[in-house]
């Protein structure tokens, strides 16, 4: 073809080549036709070089089944990473750096059986918290094992005229919500052309706790409340430091009593208006938790280092799986520990953390179409067990005269148990001071095992959604760890109630993931995304956004 149209071309200019000579025409044939002569020796000698770059590219070696297409996979291979957690990233070339911003809040939590309640329920294991739960001496005047040392001398007296009776089954409704922000900074390295990489990932966090009571007294409460403390005042205002009746007719509560024809002292006085001390139920908590050494914080903030992980990656040679890498990783307890001062100390980090982590992972991924591109990932971890100074129920026991395996020399039980001024002991019992986790009176040393855990992902990526340097990612990511083990270490503590701790740890998580990725250049890639906790048990439901910008070289 090339050659016709050159034959073609040479033609028309010799023929324009002749017609101007023509014109000029003189005497001189001669010299016309040598000048024609060598246009035209000009012209074959040109259209010999052409015959020789023909020959030249007609010998040239054809192009090999698939090597077109492997060039272009070859790119492709420099685009596409799939959202794998950050220790199972894989990447062309010898270093990447990896920075990723997220933002974490959650204000909703999973209940064991899955329905949906306010965070609270998560931190505490339960959401209908009443006073006796967290209070011994307001489950004991409810089941009747206290009695006053004056006119409240009946259990019964106690349990319907002591504001901690009447509180026994005042519900406490917390709220919380948690915001947590954070950048990992994650650098690894490739080995063995590409086929083993080491990395290191180090987060650096923000907390923000929101705590509060979100309900005060009931109408019913407040009621009995008002009225005790009318009657204390029409009766005298009595103020317990061992004062007598001085008004038996207006006597509250009657009946009034007397000894050797003397009325009683009135042990109740103004210790028992529970208006003169509280504002509201708020304002009792808040004495409540004092008196154990704890502090209700509605605004917590902190900041500090997340747990830092070291991983190992290989690259295995797998037929018909475009990658398929395997590795390991320790996750260390960089973060700082609880603070039990608090009633709700939440550790820097999302899942297990403060623990030392030890994990396998696979992840596969088969690149087929445009889109159609699907990968999966699976990991298990275990933890290692560690010492935690934690509070933990204590069963307090009392059989005739033994509190706690020692003989009382009374039954007063102010030196007890928390509340228990003008109260002795009317009742054996064997009860925790607490049944809701993160409330226990007292502090003590245990070792803490955490469940096993399980990770899987599956997911496809859509290459080409805007540009050919872009590509949107989805997957569908499930997690589930088992109970946490917790033992005492001091073995003379034989009445701490571990299962308090134990209860609604085992943890279930249904997670949807959505991601789009950038290429901006061969060695820059920028990409957002979001994961949001659908379904569960036992875990906030949070929604996570994450912007990330990863270098390459």
């Amino acid at each position: 073809m090339k050659v016709s149209i050159y034959l073609l071309s040479s033609a028309m200019l010799l023929s324009h080549t002749l017609y101007g000579k023509s014109i000029a025409l003189d005497n001189n044939n001669k010299l016309i036709t040598d000048r024609v002569s060598q246009e035209i020796g000009v012209h074959l000698r040109s259209m010999a070089d052409i015959n020789k770059d023909l020959g030249a590219s007609s010998t040239k070696q054809p192009i090999k089944k698939g090597q077109q297409t492997e060039g272009l996979q070859k790119v492709r291979d420099k685009v596409l990473f799939p959202a794998w957690p950050f220790y199972a990233n894989y990447f062309e070339g010898s270093d990447m750096l990896l920075c990723t911003f997220l933002a974490t809040i959650s204000s909703q939590g999973y209940k064991n059986n899955g329905d949906t309640a306010n965070l609270s329920h998560v931190i505490f294991g339960a959401s209908d918290i009443r006073v006796q739960d967290i209070l011994l001496a307001s489950k004991l005047i409810d089941q009747e094992k206290l009695v006053g040392t004056g006119v409240l001398s009946t259990p019964a007296l106690v349990k319907n005229n002591d504001y901690l009776g009447i509180l026994a089954h005042q519900p406490i409704i917390f709220r919380a919500s948690l915001e947590q922000y954070s950048a990992q900074l994650q650098y690894a390295r490739n080995f063995d052309s590409n086929k083993l990489t080491i990395g290191v990932n180090v987060p650096v966090m923000i907390q923000q706790q929101h705590l509060c009571i979100a309900n005060d007294l009931t109408q019913e409460n407040r009621q009995k409340l008002q009225n005790i403390q009318e009657n204390l005042d029409a009766f005298g205002g009595n103020n317990g430091s061992g004062g007598v009746i001085s008004q038996p007719a207006n006597a509250f509560p009657p009946p009034v009593q007397f000894v050797n024809g003397v009325p009683a002292t009135f042990d109740v006085g103004e210790q028992n208006k529970f208006f003169s001390h509280y504002a509201s139920l708020e304002a009792f908590v808040d004495d409540l938790l004092s008196r154990k050494g704890m502090k209700l914080k509605k605004n917590d903030f902190t900041v500090g280092l997340g747990d830092s992980t070291l991983y190992v990656t290989a690259k295995l040679p797998l037929e018909g799986i475009r990658w398929a890498l395997a590795g390991v990783y320790v996750q260390l307890p960089t973060s700082r520990a609880t603070d039990s001062s608090k009633l709700w100390s939440q550790p820097l980090g999302v899942g297990i953390t403060g623990f030392t982590q030890f994990a396998g992972y696979l992840s596969l991924f088969w690149e087929k179409y445009r889109a159609l591109n699907p990968y999966m990932h699976f990991s298990g971890a275990f933890s290692l067990s560690d010492r935690r100074n934690y509070r933990v129920p204590v069963r307090d026991v009392l059989q005739g005269n033994v509190f706690n395996g020692k003989v009382l020399p009374t039954l007063l039980a102010k030196d007890h148990i928390l509340f228990g001024e003008s109260f002795l002991f009317d009742g054996d019992f064997s009860l925790p001071d607490s049944t809701v986790r993160g409330f226990p009176d007292q502090i003590h040393p245990v070792r803490i095992t955490p469940g096993a855990s399980f990770f899987c992902q599956a997911g496809n990526i859509i290459d080409g959604i805007f540009t050919t340097m872009d590509y949107f990612d989805l997957s569908y990511q499930f997690q589930f760890k088992g109970q946490d083990t917790v033992r005492p270490i001091d073995n003379k503590l034989p009445n701490l109630v571990t299962h308090v701790l134990e209860k609604d740890t085992s943890t279930m998580s249904h997670m949807v993931g959505l991601q789009y990725t950038y290429k901006c250049t061969d060695h820059f890639l920028v990409e957002l995304g979001g994961l949001y906790v659908f379904a569960g048990r036992n875990v906030p439901r949070t929604f996570q956004i994450a912007l990330t910008l990863e270098a390459l070289w």
